[in-house]
């Protein structure tokens, strides 16, 4: 058998009403997807009562039967009867009609359940009799025979062996009317597709037809039920029977026949399953029990059921089976006839059945140093966190909830106190983030500032480099001209010592000259004086002294000549003095300034290097800030 209950994860909103109204824990596993809870049916676990389906506000879950099957198979040529529920009258006021639908469609006939349910009712009281059972639990309800193959199997054997009013129907109509063909349950369960489908019930029934899935076909095919003759069942009940659907519908069957009977009645996913846990806790502990357990899964019953359109209000519904119960029929007044009848026609081993234990996954119990890392996981570190309890999650009980987590039907972000908690935490965290964001970004604007300046600074320090360079080259250019400057100065002291080294020697030459000068004319004034003497000796001589006093004039000419020249080279010699020591004068101031120049061209130069090391350190200092600030 394929999958009965399913989620249609794209509705699911993760409201955990579904974990919240399941009667069994972990039949709900909810997981994470992209994000987003979503709850999707174990199998395994689910009893198929249908609850989930009931409370889910966003139609999240949905079901499937046999409705499909059964339309193509009768278009196929099959040959099926149809079996209805009591319920089918108090859900389908023109009931005929659709059941003349049905016969159009190439059913062979419908029958009414309600005579398996008093044969049902027949079959309690014989094996209670019989059997001397203490105490019974009826199965008309597959939700809760389910729960109880799963989950109490210290109760199973209080189970009724008696099959449940559909099968009871099946069982009759093959092996006492003798109907061949596949028959089809018009159903107000979904759960009757786990008894139908049972291994333990032998392929009585093939088909579950909720009332709810053929009128989805009919409204889908557009057919018009009053357009189709009416047909009635072929055999209907003979007592009671019309009202099993009702809550404590089998015990007014009891009743009629031992209203001095013990029934327990039970409906309603929340009392059904807590009061079978309470009767087996009462088997165990060896008390007193109900000679008859009537318990149903739906609070309205079957009427109400999960197969059903839910559409008929609950006291419509109350009022027809108010009236089938009014109804007379052959045996209401004599009972007694009823059960002779069935003694009489029937066996009871026919409608006998057994049931097979199962045993879904059961959850692992983590120890308490495992419980303890889910509730920190949690965020649940105090007894009073641990035991908050509230119902968000769907179990009403935080060791539950972590129970489902250590065991991966949950998980943490499901629990309202974590996201609470969380969220809290995340507020914290966007407040910090909003802090650091904002400082962040005052860091980046700070940065960006800095970037500004920093490109303000490289290209001050790049001006600066330039400036410097230029400086650093006019103070090389500078520095080259000054020592040639320096160069041409000491040139110039080497000229102007040279000259006066000269001048010098010039001085000494003019002395000596001047003393050959003197010499000269000394020589001169003797030769003058020879002369005179010559002169007067030749005139002491006469006429033989005419040739010496010829000679005689002569060299008084050329002494006096000499004396002229002597005089004249004295006064140039003066003049030569003169513009010498002049000269003289002048290298002295020459070689003064040039030794002052000098000077300070060796200052000049000393400060130009002074400045050209001290922009080479600005230049550094430059750089260095220029590292600093990247």
């Amino acid at each position: 058998m394929g999958s009965i209950i399913a989620t249609i994860e794209e509705k699911c909103r993760g409201c955990n009403k579904c974990i919240y109204s399941c009667p069994v824990e972990g039949a709900n596993i909810s997981y994470l997807l992209n994000g987003e809870s979503k709850t999707r049916v174990d199998e395994t676990k689910c009893i198929m009562c249908g609850k989930c389906i009931e409370v889910c506000g966003h139609d999240a879950r949905k079901y499937y039967d046999d409705t499909e099957k059964f339309i193509s198979d009768l278009g196929k040529g099959t040959k099926i009867t149809v079996i209805a529920a009591p319920a089918f009258k108090s859900n389908f006021p023109a009931y005929k009609k659709v059941i003349g639908f049905l016969s159009s469609m190439g059913v062979n006939g419908v029958y009414d359940v309600s005579l398996g349910a008093d044969i049902t009712t027949w079959a309690y009281l014989k094996i209670i009799g019989e059997k001397r059972l203490d105490s019974v639990v009826a199965q008309p309800c597959p939700a809760i025979v389910n729960y109880i193959k799963k989950y109490r199997h210290d109760i199973l054997p209080k189970l009724s062996p008696v099959h449940s009013p559909m099968l009871c129907t099946a069982v009759y109509l093959k092996k006492y009317l003798g109907v061949g063909e596949k028959l089809c349950f018009l159903s107000p369960c979904i759960a009757k597709s786990t008894e139908i489908h049972d291994p333990d019930t032998k392929n009585l029934v093939s088909y579950n037809v909720t009332y709810k899935k053929l009128m989805e076909y009919i409204k889908e095919q557009n057919i018009r039920l009053e357009n189709y003759p009416e047909k009635d069942f072929i055999q209907a009940s003979y007592s009671l029977g019309d009202i099993y659907s009702i809550p404590g519908g089998l015990k007014e069957n009891v009743y009629l026949y031992n209203n001095q009977a013990w029934v327990k009645q039970a409906e309603g996913t929340e009392l059904a399953y807590d009061y079978l846990d309470e009767y087996a806790g009462r088997v165990k502990e060896g008390k007193s029990l109900p000679l008859l357990v009537d318990i149903l899964s739906c609070s309205h019953g079957c009427n109400s059921g999960t197969g059903t359109t839910k559409k008929a209000d609950i006291t419509d519904l109350e009022e027809a089976m108010h009236k089938l119960k009014l109804k007379s029929s052959r045996f209401k007044t004599n009972p007694g006839k009823l059960i002779k009848h069935f003694n009489k026609k029937l066996s009871l081993n026919d409608f006998l059945r057994t049931y097979t234990a199962e045993n879904p996954p059961t959850y692992i119990q983590p120890d308490e140093k495992e419980l303890n890392d889910i509730f920190s996981q949690m965020h649940k570190f105090t007894l009073d966190s641990r035991e908050q309890n509230c119902n968000a999650c769907g179990y009403g009980n935080c060791k539950i909830m972590a129970r489902a987590v250590y065991n991966n039907c949950n998980h943490i972000e499901n629990c309202i106190d974590y996201n609470s908690k969380l969220s809290t935490e995340r507020v914290l965290v966007e407040q910090k983030n909003n802090e650091i964001t904002s400082a962040l970004d005052e860091v980046k604007r700070l940065s960006e500032e800095k970037n500004v300046k920093l490109e303000l600074l490289k290209q001050r320090i790049s001006e600066i480099k330039a400036a410097i360079e230029d400086i650093s080259g006019t103070g090389t250019e500078n520095a080259k001209s000054i020592v040639s400057v320096n160069d041409e100065s000491g040139k110039l002291l080497e000229i102007s010592e040279k000259l006066r080294v000269r001048i010098d020697h010039m001085q000494i030459n003019i002395k000596n000259f001047n003393k050959v000068t003197g010499e000269i004319v000394s020589i001169s004034n003797q030769t003058n004086l020879l002369s005179l003497n010559a002169a007067i000796e030749a005139a002491r001589a006469g006429d033989a002294g005419l040739g010496f006093s010829v000679v005689a004039d002569e060299v008084k000419k050329l002494s006096e000549q000499s004396k002229i020249a002597a005089q004249s080279t004295r006064a140039d010699e003066k003049e030569m003095t003169k513009i010498i020591n002049e000269i003289l004068k002048i290298s002295e101031v020459v070689e003064d300034k040039a030794k002052v120049v000098s000077s300070d061209i060796n200052k000049i130069s000393a400060m130009l290097q002074e400045t050209s090391a001290k922009n080479q350190e600005v230049l550094a200092t430059a750089y260095l800030m220029l590292e600093e600030q990247t």
